[in-house]
């Protein structure tokens, strides 16, 4: 599960899933972070596929990095890398979030 977060430029996963699904992030390839804890630097990778709910993309950067106090069930941020591919509405009534792709 993701965390929708359009202030956060990236995705962002935890190192357990980025071990479990065998992922290899980018070599040296780090970003710094700014974070409420202070900056750090977390490797990069890219995905080849993300899909969320059936609106998938393809070739999407993705930052390793832990977020504290998060539920286990929690990946993590799910921001405007993704999002921005896509026209988002989100009807707070019914609480789903709905990507459409073209114009």
């Amino acid at each position: 599960m993701f965390i929708l977060d359009t202030g956060v430029s990236g995705i962002s996963i935890s190192t357990s899933l980025v071990v479990r699904a065998g992922l290899a992030t980018s070599g040296d390839a780090v970003i710094r972070l700014a974070t409420a804890n202070g900056t750090i630097q977390a490797p990069l990778a890219v995905l080849d596929e993300v899909d969320v709910g059936g609106a998938g993309t393809r070739h999407v950067p993705i930052v390793v990095h832990d977020l504290p106090r998060v539920p286990s069930n929690v990946t993590g941020p799910l921001g405007m890398s993704f999002l921005k591919r896509f026209r988002v509405k989100l009807d707070v009534s019914s609480g789903l979030l709905i990507l459409e792709t073209g114009n």
